[in-house]
């Protein structure tokens, strides 16, 4: 029975597109939803092709490529992650610093969800904004 490994951000991105020869998968975009055994493998699946979706529309964002044509392969997968990972790394909430290149991929799905599906750089320019107007309205 397929499970889902524990991916970060960048494997999922390369997972995706790519095959992996040593565990004998195809790409992750071509499972359909009778591959899945359970809800839960159902609902993972969802939420990566949800996650994906954010990645390549950062990438249209950041840069004008065509992500959907042309064969995929590992270094256009992380050109891709590279290309968008800082739109992913969303600042922590403690004081602590956020090692956003090794928090699993559902924990970045999740922040990005909580922020109402804003990426890191629109939320940092919203706090921004917010600051400047308290600072307007202090004076």
């Amino acid at each position: 029975d397929f499970i889902f490994p524990p991916m970060t951000l960048c494997t999922l991105v390369t997972s995706w597109f790519c095959r992996n020869p040593s565990a004998k998968t195809l790409p992750l975009k071509y499972l359909i939803r009778a591959d899945f055994k359970s809800s839960s493998m159902m609902s993972d699946h969802r939420k990566m092709k949800g996650l994906i979706a954010a990645v390549i529309e950062g990438a249209n964002q950041v840069m004008e490529m065509d992500w959907h044509n042309g064969a995929w392969d590992i270094q256009r997968a992380l050109q891709l992650y590279g290309d968008v990972k800082h739109l992913f790394a969303y600042p922590s909430k403690s004081t602590q610093c956020r090692r956003n290149d090794q928090i699993s991929w559902r924990t970045v799905y999740n922040i990005y969800m909580k922020n109402g599906k804003r990426f890191a750089t629109d939320t940092a320019i919203v706090e921004d904004d917010l600051d400047g107007m308290f600072d307007g309205m202090m004076e």
